[in-house]
């Protein structure tokens, strides 16, 4: 990806709440079909919108995320 590609792409993705398809129900959803795990890794997280659905439902487990992208990790944290 070329600097220009880069800065386009933050451009239009900048304040995004999510950076693919669905919705918090449907991780909410996913999480009703199985057995309420006690570690959860959200690889790739974006901007952390599932992350913090997987926090709120899951109160007691331990979530980590991760990102490649900086930017990405900047916003989850917040």
């Amino acid at each position: 990806m070329t600097p220009e590609e880069r800065d386009a792409f933050f451009t239009v993705h900048r304040g995004l709440p999510r950076e693919g398809p669905g919705q918090a129900a449907d991780v909410t959803w996913t999480l009703e079909q199985i057995t309420a795990p006690k570690t959860v890794f959200d690889a790739a997280c974006g901007p952390g919108a599932d992350t913090e659905t997987l926090a709120e439902a899951l109160p007691e487990a331990r979530i980590d995320a991760c990102d490649a992208i900086t930017q990405f990790v900047g916003d989850a944290q917040v």
